[in-house]
């Protein structure tokens, strides 16, 4: 399956790091260890938790303890070769959503003698909708989003059984705990107007990726004088997007940062996840560029 996020692209930085690292070790000693993690299943596999759990930062596995960490990925809202992060909350923790609906199926001629599990499973999406709207500060952010819906087997039959899910994503634990309480009143009590069953699963998935104020000061200092001042610039607010990323900020100082792959002239491109998006490899060298004055520069306390 394509995701179309561009880990290919950010595989291909990380190699071109470690080629240029591996010649500059020949001449001369690093001025730290290096550590560079090919992690594999981002997404939704949570391979950075099982990285850390493995012993990847501690120095049980590979190298010496980890004392700062650097991420970044490709942004097509960002222009080409230009970066940007931000202190604190960069990206935010997210839910899996799964609900089944069961009602009572039969012909599409006689809906009054069935329990219609598509009618109840279209009216809780819109309900959800109120959570954002109506149960959370509009000074905190969630986000709840449906992206899949199964039901039927023929356009006659009204069928017994509809399943959807999604994600919530927040930024506050507490914002979290709220909805996933909501979320389930929601879905069980529009479910009973109907006269149908609900069936949920909530799965907490990556935790609030947060940048490390000293590993941030790093970036900016290092990144200000690698590339142009004024390609390096701060995120004003968080993006509610998740990364297993977060496992490594819970561990050791961490900076994830926005590697810009608009290019030059275009006011836009596909976004992440568009079955279009086409990562912009004249982005890999800026990428190379940086990881590798991260890596020769960074002082550690």
């Amino acid at each position: 399956c394509m995701h179309a996020c561009g880990h290919d692209g950010h595989t291909t930085i990380l190699l071109g790091t470690a080629l240029v690292l591996s010649r500059i070790a020949k001449e001369h000693a690093l001025p730290n260890p290096v550590t560079l993690v090919f992690q594999p299943a981002e997404e939704g596999g949570g391979g950075g938790e099982q990285m850390v759990l493995d012993g990847c930062l501690d120095g049980t596995i590979i190298g010496p303890e980890v004392g700062m960490m650097f991420g970044l990925h490709g942004w097509p809202q960002h222009a080409l070769d230009h970066v940007a992060t931000r202190e604190g909350p960069m990206l935010a923790a997210n839910v899996d959503i799964s609900v089944t609906i069961r009602g009572v199926g039969g012909h599409a001629a006689f809906p009054y003698m069935c329990k219609d599990p598509i009618l109840c499973a279209s009216q809780i999406v819109s309900s959800l909708q109120q959570m954002v709207s109506r149960n959370t500060n509009p000074l905190d952010s969630l986000v709840v989003s449906i992206t899949q819906m199964h039901g039927g087997t023929a356009k006659n039959i009204i069928p017994d059984e509809v399943s959807f899910s999604g994600t919530m994503r927040y930024l506050q634990q507490e914002t979290g705990d709220l909805a996933k309480k909501q979320f389930i009143k929601i879905v069980n009590g529009v479910a009973d107007a109907h006269g149908c069953k609900a069936t949920i699963t909530l799965r907490d998935g990556y935790p609030v990726t947060r940048n490390h104020a000293d590993a941030v000061d790093s970036f900016f200092e290092i990144a200000k004088s690698t590339i142009d001042a004024d390609r390096v610039s701060e995120f004003e607010h968080p993006v509610m997007g998740g990364e297993d990323f977060s496992y490594y900020c819970q561990k050791v100082p961490s900076c994830f940062f926005a590697l810009g792959l608009l290019p030059d002239g275009q006011e836009s491109m596909a976004s992440l996840h568009q079955p279009t998006f086409d990562f912009n490899d004249d982005a890999i060298a800026t990428g190379i560029k940086l990881f590798c004055a991260l890596a020769l520069r960074t002082e550690l306390g």
